[in-house]
């Protein structure tokens, strides 16, 4: 039996004003509130319904769960509430939810949380019938056999702002796998009742989607773990200004941060690492120069990358006028040259400083990794 999907992301209504709860008779909605065995959620701000056990295991990329939360801030979570609401656009590492419109909403004043889970026969027929709709390929035999209806009732949002911030997705907590609504985080949000989903059939103001299976979204945002703050590709940079005279120094403190020295092999590596060091310079009046990663300390004249690949000697290669001439085997490290116009030039690999070398300043670099929720 496959999980059934419930169109719970467009099946909720956000408001702005006070409203009296009354048996409801919309038809978009499956039925909640009064005259069914609906658990009402207490007024709250950032709360949630507490663990609710579940009859049958529910499947959210991978990961089966035996309980949910139903939460003040307009999200279904699981493993543990989500009562705060994040800025960040999925993926987001942690939070796995199933969002209905996951933003900052205060039912104190105004609005109603109502859920179940139900095994009701005219449910279960009606559901049967959407994912049949929905999903005819692959779910044609498809039968329901158990519910969770979860739903948001003419809730406000706190201070009745946020129009960027509202989340409409699922989110497997893991950074990768998850699926986000078009108008999420835009104002396009408030013509979701009319609005008609291209890629699967059925009635407007639905969005359907399947988490039994391990789908992986558009390749996640990345961010730079803390203190790592500039972008070179996938890798986050951290420049260290103040000099050390030993390369193996230089290294051991990045290991020391699980970090590796970066490696300056490019032009557009240099040009970033100039503009740095140049800016550096300048507001200082102090000279810095910087280890870019390679040595040939092993064989004389060989050179390696840090990483252990072979240096191209066709390739990229701004070697400053008499550096192969200046290198021997007690000087090993190659380094940008402040003095020779930010051309390579090689140094002893531990000082002391020699004519035309050094100070040098050195760059750690990280993975950038996928955002977390930043609450």
């Amino acid at each position: 039996m496959r999980q059934l999907i419930l169109p719970v992301c467009l099946l909720a209504s956000l408001a702005f004003t006070t409203a009296q709860i009354t048996p409801v008779s919309n038809a978009a909605f499956y039925p909640y509130g009064p005259g069914t065995a609906d658990i009402l959620n207490p007024p709250a701000d950032d709360g949630t319904s507490g663990e609710q056990s579940l009859t049958t295991p529910f499947t959210l990329f991978g990961n089966t769960y035996n309980s949910l939360y139903v939460n003040t801030n307009g999200a279904i979570s699981f493993g543990g509430a989500v009562t705060c609401v994040t800025t960040a656009a999925f993926p987001v590492t942690d939070n796995r939810v199933i969002a209905a419109f996951f933003t900052d909403i205060q039912t104190n004043h105004t609005g109603h949380i109502y859920h179940r889970e139900t095994v009701d026969a005219d449910v279960l027929a009606r559901a049967t019938l959407d994912i049949r709709t929905a999903f005819p390929a692959d779910n044609g035999g498809f039968v329901a056999t158990w519910t969770y209806i979860a739903t948001w009732h003419e809730v406000g949002m706190k201070g009745a702002t946020g129009d960027g911030l509202n989340l409409v997705g699922i989110n497997g907590g893991d950074g990768t796998h998850y699926t986000i609504h078009p108008y999420s985080r835009t104002t396009n949000l408030y013509n979701l009742p009319t609005w008609t989903d291209p890629a699967v059939a059925g009635p407007a103001g639905r969005w359907y989607r399947r988490t039994d299976q391990a789908l992986i979204g558009n390749t996640p945002a990345l961010v730079c773990p803390s203190s790592y703050s500039q972008r070179r590709g996938e890798k986050c940079l951290k420049m260290f200004k103040k000099p050390t005279k030993s390369y193996t120094g230089a290294k051991l403190t990045c290991a020391s941060e699980g970090a590796e020295l970066f490696i300056i092999r490019s032009q557009a590596d240099t040009e970033w690492v100039v503009g740095m060091l140049a800016d550096f310079n300048s507001r200082t009046g102090k000279k810095r120069d910087v280890w870019i990663g390679l040595t040939d300390e092993d064989t004389e004249g060989t050179f390696v990358w840090e990483d252990g690949t072979p240096f191209n000697v066709t390739g990229y290669a701004p070697w400053a006028e008499g550096a192969h001439e200046h290198n021997n085997e007690f000087r090993n490290c190659v380094f940008i040259n402040k003095r020779k116009n930010w051309l390579w030039y090689v140094q002893k690999c531990r000082g002391p400083w020699e004519l035309y070398a050094g100070p040098n300043s050195y760059i750690c670099a990280k993975n950038a990794v996928p955002a977390a929720p930043d609450c």
